[in-house]
């Protein structure tokens, strides 16, 4: 499980990727009580960690 900043997650995700080589990964946003906080979650980590992950592999 991983918790943190865009670049953590980017991090953890191509060590994955290269260490295990593991290539789908399940997202699920951390617990908020409502919708619109979790879709925020899920923008920003399409934005900014995948995007991250993308270019880095």
């Amino acid at each position: 499980m991983t918790v943190g900043s865009a670049k953590e997650w980017m991090d953890n995700l191509v060590s994955y990727y290269r260490d295990f080589g593991l290539n789908a990964f399940i997202y699920w946003p951390g617990v908020d009580d409502d919708e619109e906080g979790e879709l925020e979650q899920i923008k920003l980590f399409a934005e900014r960690a995948i995007l991250m992950v993308r270019e880095s592999t």
